[in-house]
Parts: C-alpha cells; sequence; structure tokens
C-alpha cells in the first residue's frame, strides 16, 4: 500500500427549529404508517423528478435496486448475480471515503446500472470511538433503513456529498439525516421512525464487526473480484478505471 494518508484505526478497540419540529412530528405519527405509506413533499419543497429528466448520474441511481446481502451486513448495489462485485468498506465520518466516492462514484454506478458489476458495501462506524459522538452509528442506521425504502444509492450519495467534519461530534443527527433524506425522495414515516429509535442498532454493531474482521487496515477498503485496490489507486478515477479494465470491467 502507499503512503497515503487514510483512517487506519480500525482495531483499536444544524438543521431549522422548522425541520426539528418537522421531525418530531414526523417520528409522533410512524408508529401509525404501514411499510408502504409515502407522507407528501413537504410544504414548499419539490417533487422528485421523474428518472428521465434527471442528469445522468441520477439516472442510474434511480435505476440500481440495493438488497441486504446474504451475509446479513452488506449491502448489494445492482443485479446480485452479476460476474463482478467491488466490496466497498467504509465509514460514513471517513473524509477519505468522500474523496473515494467523489472521484469513483459516478463510473461505478454507472457499470451497476449497465449490470456489468454489483457493489457491496460494508458500513464501519469506528471513528465514533475515535473522535467521540454517534454520528457514524446514526448514519449507518439510516442507510440501512433507506434499504428498506429503496432508495440506498440516492441516500447514500447524499450523504456523502454533504459529509461533515469528521471532528465534529454532532455529525449526522436524526434532523440532518431525515432532511437529507426529502433532498432525494424520500418522505417515509417508517424511515423516519427507524431513524429516531435507531431501528438498525444490531446491524450497526454487526457491520463494525464484519469490517474489523474483514482483513482491512482501514477506510475505505475497495476490492475489485477480491483483490485490494492500492490507496494511490483510490482517489485517482482515471487510475481506479484502469484498475477495474485490468480486471475485465469497462
Amino acid at each position: 500500500m502507499s503512503s497515503t494518508p487514510r483512517i487506519t484505526a480500525l482495531r483499536t478497540g444544524a438543521a431549522t427549529a422548522l425541520t426539528l419540529a418537522l421531525v418530531a412530528g414526523a417520528a409522533a405519527s410512524a408508529t401509525a404508517a404501514t411499510a408502504t405509506d409515502q407522507v407528501a413533499p413537504q410544504p414548499g419543497r419539490q417533487a422528485t423528478a421523474s428518472a428521465a429528466t434527471l442528469p445522468a448520474f441520477d439516472r442510474d441511481l434511480a435505476r440500481l435496486p440495493a438488497r441486504i446481502g446474504e451475509d446479513g451486513t452488506s449491502i448489494v448495489v445492482g443485479n446480485p448475480k452479476a460476474k463482478n462485485v467491488v466490496v466497498i468498506l467504509e465509514d460514513p465520518r471517513c473524509p477519505w471515503c468522500k474523496k473515494f466516492e467523489d472521484a469513483n462514484a459516478k463510473q461505478l454506478n454507472h457499470l451497476a446500472a449497465q449490470g456489468d458489476i454489483r457493489l457491496e458495501y460494508t458500513l464501519a462506524s469506528f471513528l465514533d470511538r475515535h473522535l467521540g459522538g454517534d454520528g457514524s452509528k446514526r448514519a449507518v442506521n439510516a442507510l440501512r433503513a433507506s434499504v428498506d425504502a429503496g432508495k440506498f444509492p440516492q441516500y447514500h450519495s447524499e450523504l456523502f456529498r454533504t459529509q461533515p467534519d469528521e471532528s465534529d461530534e454532532t455529525a449526522y443527527e436524526n434532523h440532518e439525516l431525515i432532511t437529507s433524506a426529502w433532498k432525494v425522495g424520500l418522505f417515509s414515516h417508517r424511515f423516519v421512525d427507524s431513524v429516531v429509535h435507531n431501528k438498525y442498532a444490531k446491524f450497526v454493531d454487526d457491520s463494525e464487526y464484519a469490517v474489523e474482521h474483514s482483513g482491512a487496515l482501514g477506510t475505505p477498503t475497495v476490492r475489485i473480484n477480491g483483490a485490494d485496490v492500492s490507496d494511490d489507486v483510490l482517489y485517482d478515477s482515471a487510475k481506479f478505471a484502469e484498475a477495474l479494465a485490468a480486471s475485465g470491467i469497462k
């Protein structure tokens, strides 16, 4: 691996008052909602554009299915039977994970939308232990909830696009996570309930355990068809495309 700095300590053990009020109201009514219940867009917000009118990257995101992997800890994006696999281990608070996403998300999601690859995300939360706060855990819980809502690709993209400073102990507070969901057209009462009541706490812990026992030395760790991608390639979109091509993915 190169000397490119990144997060390696795996094993060492505000929105406005109106937004807050809306979150509280949504949480209070969430228990009465069904799994398919959808809330109308919030007042003053435009409805999500149809897939046909979205930019190419957003169209790719809208086309991508996501599901929980058979291991119970990974999130599989794209055709689960695609022969080529890109494994991505990330912590939502990790700035180097954002750097990787900024460089490569478009090409990865496009390849997944075409059916050439499947993406397998396993989400860590170890940065909370080292930096304070519970932001990573809250974000992973919300990302898991977005799978049920059919919005994981879009929501994952939005959370990394708006990633707060890693040292911010108040990162990814619930009202921020819900506001980010609104931005990608996720208005489900069930999603809000899952965020507010930390529904997927066990998934969060199990995913962290899986990352810690994956052999990864830090985040991001990316594997193309089982082979680790070196640090000097991870943050360069052209070099990463070459690494994909070397594995027969174009």
